[in-house]
Formats: C-alpha cells, structure tokens, sequence
C-alpha cells in the first residue's frame, strides 16, 4: 500500500460535519447538512469513480478482492448505523471517508479488512474502494456533545479534534494487533485513559491490559509482553510505572474481589476504569461486555437485596459507593506519589486530577443518578419478577457505559437545560486539552516539580485557572441547576456528598 489517507467528510458550504439522514444509511441515501440543509451529490458522499462504474460494480470488485484475502467473507450488507427506536432515535449522522491507494495488483490488506468486516455477517461498515474508490465508514449517531455544543453556540476545537485523533490512533493500534494475530479468542485488548475517552494527544501514554475471561493459560503472560513490544516499537509511550496496566487481567478479581481486604488499588482502578473509561481495540469486543456485566450484576444485585424494593428506579449506592471510593483513592494516591516521585510530573499530574480525573468521578455520579432522575423506557416499566427488574437496571447502567465520560456529562446538561453551567464546563475542558495538546505547554508541566515555582509558572497559573473555571460549572450544574424537591441538587446532596 502506497498510502492511507484519512479524509473528514464535511459540507462544502459550511463545513458542518453532522448530517441528517435515514436511520439505516445506504450509500446511495440522500443525506443533508443538519446545519445549513446543503443536499449531498452521489459525487460527494461515495465518490465520482463508484458512481460512474455503477454501486453494484464497486461492489463486485471489492467482493472479489475480499474473498482472495478473507476466505467466507462477501459483502451482505452496504453499512451499519446504532439501531434506531422510539425513545432513541438516531437522525443526524457524522462519518468520514478513509481512501486507500494500492500498487497495482495489490489486494486489500488484512489488518484493514479486519477493521471493517465480520465473515458471514449480514451487515458491517460499508466497503466502495480496492483500488482507488472511496471507502466510507458506518455513519455513527449524533453526540449529546454536539446537540450541546449547537445549542451553545460554540466549536470546542480541541474536544473535536482529539474525538477525532483518538479514533486514527485506535484504528492504527487494531491495524498493529491484526497484523501479528496477538489476541486469543478469551482475551480482549481493553484501551483506559485519554485514548478510550476520546482525548488523545500526542503526548498521551497508552494504557493498556489484556482482559482474560477463560481458563488461566501460561501464554497470557508472553501475548501481553508481545503486544507491549509491538507498542513500543510503533512509539507509543508506555503505560505508567504504578503497574495497573500494560499486562494480563484476570475477570474473576474484577468480578468477586469488590471490597474487602482482597480489593486492592489496583484491582479497583481497573474495575472502574473498565465501567467509566475503555474501549477494546480488536477482536473479541464480546469479552469486556460479559464481564462488564458480571461486574453491573453485583453492584445492582447485591444492592437489591438489602432494600424492600417497589421494582422502581433507584439509586445503585454499592455502585455509586465505589466511584466516590475511587476518586478519593485517587485524591489521596496523588499525595503519596508526588511523595514517593520527588515531585516528578507534580505540576501536569495535578491538572489532571483536577480536569479529566475529576470527570471519571462526575460521569459516575451521573450514571448512578440518572436511575432516579432519567430512567430509561424500559427501566420505567412493570415488572414481574426482581430478576427482570435487575436485568433492566442492568442494562440501563450498560447503555450508559457504553458512551464517553464527556458525552454522559453533556446529557446531563441536556436533559437539565443547564447551558451556562455547560459553557463553563465544556468551555474549560476544551482549554485542558489545548493545553495538553500544545507540546510546549505540557512539556512546560510535565518539566514543574517544586511547588514554589509552579505557583508563578504562567503555564500552570493558567492551567489553575482553568481547574477553577470547570469547578464553577460543574457546581452550578450540580447544585444551582435544579433545587427542587427530588431533582438534581437533591439527588446530588443526598447521595453525592452525603
């Protein structure tokens, strides 16, 4: 392959990237900009070439290339879009067009076919290029954030722009393991941090573990050492020195050891983080999901059975317990490391705390919340027995999991109407992730050990700042938004604080 070219597909005459559309993409749909209504041409959405040779030509040629490389595979289906229900309904789109130039003679390469197809499926991400035609991804369904950022009349540059690095840099990461065959059918390659949250920049590590869900196996350990080495050698940085990740993590400690002596800092950063904060880049997505649920099903069962249940919405506290546990460990573990590394990286790992470590704790607040204050459709319904009820809050918590800490935040703000305390909040972070992503700006933090002479750094006095300004929004979305009996500030005292 001569080259991959990775290009966003946006409106020509404004440049709005999110689209409106029907709830199951084909590529020959008319699609329309959401913000100025501009009407797409078939040369716009699926190229000049697909459309002169004709959809089912392109189709064909890209079959038989896929057939030579991926034996059983065809394509059955030209795209994939989150299901569309009443109570979810998915009309506005964004995608993006990735163009693959092969030599002559070249067949699509493995890794990248990976990415995009499941032999025998009936459906997966639409393929319209082999040998110089457009490629287009599903389109995926529109974000809080971007209903958010409209409404507030605002860009957060920096947030979009990292949304869109991290997921280049996944599909990067998957392209690494497909090429080496580096994860087991019991195992999945679970992301945590900025990468998983849609924040990367270019200075951010890659926190890593290979979650096993399966036997215990003697080459679990050199799969992880592997998959380390193959990170190292494309320049990603390396997890952190704490050990919580960059290795092998077995289900059964997350599952079982939820408190207790047995449940060390380790074992319950993992545990959340795998809630609040990852993704799997690979194979075997199925993996993380039985296990995130194991994990929902003792937080939400063994919770139930110490209260007299009416099978209505409720706080989850064993699960809500657990973040307020976490983000206090990490208050306090942030002290002891400072201690313990001479001040090293004091300055950016105090920002931090302060931006997207606080973040994690706020998106738990809200999923626990939401129970109560915005149950889903099927969590409000009758039910006949406790297990169909704890199967519903289950799937609930599940549904929320599967979106970004900063996305779950900006529901929160919707459903509430909260647009100051959101121009604040969202304002802020997209000034946190500039900072992050200007090279001298972190490198500046990264280089700040005594406290004495942070206090005066001009980096850090504006990294200070902007801690304060996301503080302020986030207390007038909690506690200035909605005082009324029941409502947020109340939930929020009542099981946040107290």
């Amino acid at each position: 392959m001569d080259e991959i070219r990775e290009e966003r597909l946006q409106c020509p005459e404004c440049g709005e990237r999110q689209f409106e559309g029907p709830a199951t993409f084909e590529p020959n749909a008319q699609l329309a900009c959401a913000a100025c209504g501009h009407h797409f041409t078939p040369e716009e959405t699926i190229g000049p070439r697909v459309v002169h040779e004709g959809l089912e030509e392109a189709k064909r040629r890209a079959d038989e290339l896929i057939r030579k490389t991926l034996p059983g595979a065809k394509i059955a289906g030209v795209g994939r879009t989150p299901k569309s229900t009443p109570d979810r309904p998915t009309p506005h789109r964004s995608g993006f067009l990735r163009v693959a130039h092969l030599s002559p003679g070249q067949s699509w390469p493995t890794p990248i076919c990976n990415r995009y197809l499941v032999p025998l499926a009936v459906c997966f991400r639409s393929i319209f290029d082999t040998l110089g035609l457009v490629r287009r991804t599903a389109i995926p369904e529109a974000t809080a954030l971007h209903a958010l950022r409209t409404r507030c009349s605002q860009t957060w540059e920096h947030i979009e722009a990292c949304r869109e690095d991290s997921a280049t840099e996944r599909a990067n990461i998957e392209e690494i393991l497909a090429s080496k065959r580096l994860v087991p059918p019991d195992t999945a390659l679970v992301i945590f941090g900025s990468l998983a949250r849609d924040e990367w920049s270019g200075g951010s590590d890659v926190d890593w573990t290979l979650l096993v869900d399966g036997e215990a196996r003697q080459e679990h350990l050199s799969v992880s050492q592997d998959i380390s080495l193959a990170l190292k050698e494309a320049k990603y940085r390396e997890p952190g020195p704490g050990g919580v990740f960059g290795g092998v993590c077995f289900s059964h400690e997350l599952i079982h050891q939820i408190g207790g002596d047995a449940d060390s800092n380790r074992n319950t950063t993992r545990r959340i983080l795998l809630l609040i904060e990852s993704t799997v880049v690979g194979p075997n997505e199925d993996v993380r999901e039985r296990v995130i649920r194991q994990v929902l099903k003792r937080y939400v069962e063994d919770d139930y059975e110490y209260r007299i249940s009416e099978r209505k919405p409720y706080i989850p506290r064993f699960f809500l317990n657990d973040v307020v546990r976490y983000w206090r460990m990490m208050a306090v573990d942030f002290a002891a490391k400072r201690r313990d590394r001479s001040g090293d990286k004091w300055a950016i790992r105090n920002f931090k705390l302060r931006m997207s470590r606080k973040l994690l704790f706020v998106a738990g607040l809200c999923m626990a919340l939401s129970c109560r204050l915005r149950p889903s459709a099927v969590l409000q319904q009758e039910f006949d027995s406790d297990e169909q009820f704890c199967s519903a809050m289950i799937d609930h918590l599940n549904d929320l999991i599967a979106k970004t800490p900063i996305e779950i935040l900006a529901q929160l703000c919707l459903d509430f109407d909260a647009d100051e305390a959101a121009n604040d909040i969202f304002s802020s972070y997209d000034a946190f992730l500039g900072v992050l992503r200007g090279s001298d700006s972190r490198d500046r933090l990264e280089e700040l050990i005594q406290a004495e002479e942070a206090l005066s750094d001009p980096t850090f006095k504006r990294a200070r700042q902007i801690a304060r300004d996301y503080q302020r929004g986030l207390t007038k979305l909690f506690f200035k938004t909605d005082q009324t009996d029941g409502g947020l500030t109340d939930m929020a005292q009542r099981y946040g604080v107290f």
